[in-house]
């Protein structure tokens, strides 16, 4: 398949030389062929090969981390498909979960919601619009009516024509978290796991945005940073290229010690939220942190790997399967 090769090549180069790799470290052709093996043969991205650091680390502990491609195979092993769905959709998610939200979100999906959606752009100027399926911070826009040049039925029938979208009311991020980016509103991931005899959140890490980008995650540029599970603390940040920081790189914010708000709500509330899909054995969830406390950004039933282990700069593979005793 030489197109598909073509484009993995200049993944594997664009990851490689955004790296300290392209520092001349070590030898690049050595490193670019360990980076494809891992990548044909376990899984691992180019992004998670840099920043778990296998080119420092010994194979049996590589072996430790979970890859791309093994987290999602774990879902699909630990996961219901029917409420997988549920958590797939974001319409659906915030049909079943309205009340952590804590917002109004209407979705649209056919000619049928144009009077619900004037009802929402009256109350609501700014929102925050998403198509439902997708993640990563794909789709993702501040939408400002004010500065919208068509009418609104226009606008309604644009978002017809990209799909199944939901509108949501813009959340405010409390002062505390603010000061890690102002443009973004920065989430904390939290991963559940869930056996049927317990639920336990035992994998953290928060995201923060860089200066002028409304979306924190890691692979729209933001940053991934660690923090302890028993203090709600914050280690150094990482990006998706291997780059660590102690402070943030826009506004100087020493990151390291920074202390979330209200650490031990945020814990309870995922493994409550966790109980409203018992078929599910592995969720990833996003919270934001207002006045009002933690609130639900949304949940994922394909959650990543990278985030809790770049960040922590360990696998999780071994306590993950021992819980699920795989």
């Amino acid at each position: 398949f030489p197109n598909k090769l073509e484009t993995v090549q200049k993944e594997l180069d664009g990851v490689y030389h955004h790296s300290e790799l392209a520092n001349n470290l070590h030898s690049e052709s050595i490193i670019k062929q360990d980076m494809l093996f891992w990548h044909y043969a376990y899984g691992f991205t180019f992004n998670e090969y840099v920043c778990y650091r296998f080119y420092e680390k010994p194979n049996d502990e590589r072996k430790r981390f979970y890859s791309d491609r093994g987290i999602i195979c774990l879902c699909y092993d630990v996961n219901d498909l029917r409420s997988m769905e549920l958590l797939n959709d974001k319409a659906e998610t915030y049909r079943l979960m309205k009340d952590y939200y804590k917002r109004e979100a209407i979705s649209i999906t056919s000619e049928a919601d144009y009077d619900n959606f004037c009802y929402f752009a009256d109350k609501h100027k700014v929102f925050c619009k998403k198509l439902v399926r997708e993640a990563c911070g794909r789709s993702v826009e501040l939408i400002d009516l004010a500065n919208i040049i068509t009418n609104r039925e226009d606008l309604f029938h644009h978002f017809l024509l990209e799909g199944k979208t939901i509108l949501e009311e813009v959340v405010v991020q409390s002062d505390d978290i603010a000061q890690l980016n102002k443009t973004s509103v920065n989430t904390l991931r939290c991963i559940t796991l869930n056996n049927k005899d317990q639920i336990v959140a035992p994998f953290f890490f928060m995201k923060a945005g860089r200066d002028g980008s409304f979306i924190d995650n890691g692979a729209a540029g933001g940053l991934l940073i660690a923090v302890d599970k028993k203090t709600g603390i914050l280690g150094s940040a990482i990006d998706e290229y291997g780059t660590c920081y102690s402070k943030h790189p826009d506004n100087g914010l020493q990151l390291q010690g920074f202390q979330l708000p209200d650490w031990e709500q945020a814990s309870q509330l995922c493994c409550e939220m966790a109980k409203k899909f018992p078929k599910c054995g592995i969720i990833g969830w996003d919270l934001a942190h207002t006045d009002q406390g933690w609130v639900l950004i949304e949940g994922n039933s394909m959650t990543e790997a990278i985030g809790p282990q770049c960040t922590q700069q360990r696998g999780m593979r071994e306590e993950i399967d021992t819980f699920f005793n795989r």
